[in-house]
């Protein structure tokens, strides 16, 4: 009977520590993923505003 609770416990401790494990690792991947998408917001938000100088400056020029 104490080897079956001995080996239940053990059973126990082993899938807590793969929970935290695997919880972990979904948190650091979606601090990654929301990394990506900021860099991702930025990049396409420069991209506009390269857009609209480039078109002040040839409006600039041909006035």
């Amino acid at each position: 009977m104490q080897i079956s609770i001995a080996i239940n416990d053990t059973l126990s401790s082993v899938w807590v520590g793969l929970f935290v494990l695997l919880t972990w690792q979904v948190v650091a991947l979606y601090k990654e993923l929301s990394k990506e998408k900021v860099k991702t917001r930025t990049t396409r938000s420069r991209t506009k505003e390269d857009k609209r100088i480039k078109i002040k400056c040839a409006d600039a020029c041909y006035d």
